[in-house]
């Protein structure tokens, strides 16, 4: 959808006294948000038009009158004279943001270019759906609310990010000894799909959270991992599967034993008077939903063995604090080891 559909629009030329250009300039690019691409021009000798030496494009919303909105930039700013010029068509063209990114400098296109008209159009209901919020340059208060819900709905402490890749790392790097296990930048999302065949799902509960985390993997993957066949043992059946179960199972307890040892202080884990969310999955659009809208924050490890065809083996892990989420109270636990022993809160898998 070209920005030109969406709004009336025209090039201006605006007729100013020199010694006012400066000061027009900067009063249309920060003071109008109608106004945009505002230059200065010049030309080598007097001609017809030299004096109209500031342009800009102008866009007013639907419904509204360029003439009247140019009409006020004129007395506003002192011009004498404007000349609009609406736009009836757009080509992209070799030069400028509108540049065909696959062609160079004095290409020829095997076909004439196609001009997009500027008609403007009322937008679909699907259309208007994509646009969250509008704002404009004078007062983008508008955006706060949006982008706290879109993007920054929930803030998860650096602290807490960095202490699950690490005790991450060292779960799988402890279970699978010969590979080589890396974490990529962790990242969010809202997508709710499942990655592989195999999830492991594990409760977490706190005073200062309560949701699950959840480990993704591909059969084919983890079955070359851990040197299985890729046909069934039929002499033992079930056994091939059990096992990848077993050892994404293993992984999962693992970083679930060291996560609680270093976030959840001993008697914190709730009771079952607290609320409970169904937990939606269709496997057969790899789909999983924790009854909210809230984002999931995502891991990525890759592990790699050395020599043979270097297959990798790609492990999402996924947190979700659908229940609970209460960042501000977290606290990290600092008893050595020998307390933890001591006390039984340290829980060895």
């Amino acid at each position: 959808m070209l920005a030109t559909k969406l709004a009336h629009g025209a090039l201006v030329a605006w007729k100013v006294d020199n010694d006012k250009l400066d000061a027009t300039f900067d009063w249309m690019f920060r003071e109008d948000p109608f106004s945009g691409h505002v230059v200065t021009r010049s030309t080598d000798r007097e001609v017809s038009g030299s004096d109209y030496r500031l342009w800009t494009t102008l866009k007013v919303p639907q419904g509204k009158s360029l003439e009247e909105h140019a009409d006020v930039l004129k007395r506003l700013t002192g011009a004498h004279e404007y000349l609009l010029m609406p736009a009836n068509g757009i080509f992209a063209l070799g030069v400028g943001h509108v540049r065909r990114k696959t062609m160079e400098p004095g290409d020829k296109a095997d076909e004439p270019v196609r001009m997009e008209t500027t008609a403007t159009v009322e937008l679909s209901d699907e259309d208007r759906r994509v646009i969250r919020a509008v704002y404009s340059k004078t007062d983008i208060s508008a955006l706060e609310p949006v982008i706290a819900a879109s993007i920054f709905s929930m803030v998860y402490p650096n602290k807490l990010v960095r202490g699950i890749t690490e005790l991450s790392l060292e779960a799988l790097r402890s279970q699978f000894k010969h590979v080589s296990v890396q974490a990529e930048t962790p990242y969010i999302v809202r997508d709710r799909i499942i990655h592989g065949e195999m999830f492991t799902l594990i409760p977490i509960e706190s005073a200062w959270c309560r949701g699950y985390m959840m480990l993704q993997a591909k059969e084919e993957e983890m079955r070359h991992l851990l040197g299985l066949s890729d046909a069934t043992d039929t002499s033992r059946p079930g056994l091939d599967f059990r096992d990848l179960n077993n050892a994404l199972g293993e992984v999962t307890n693992l970083i679930w034993g060291a996560f609680k040892n270093r976030y959840i202080a001993h008697g914190e884990i709730g009771g079952n008077h607290l609320t409970r969310v169904p937990i939606v999955i269709n496997h057969r659009h790899s789909y999983i939903s924790f009854g909210s809208e809230d984002p999931q924050l995502c891991f990525r490890y890759t592990l790699t063995e050395a020599g043979k065809d270097a297959r990798p083996t790609q492990i999402y892990q996924r947190f979700v604090f659908n229940l609970s989420w209460s960042p501000q109270d977290l606290e990290e636990n600092q008893s050595c080891v020998e307390e933890l022993f001591k006390s039984g809160e340290l829980e060895l898998f």
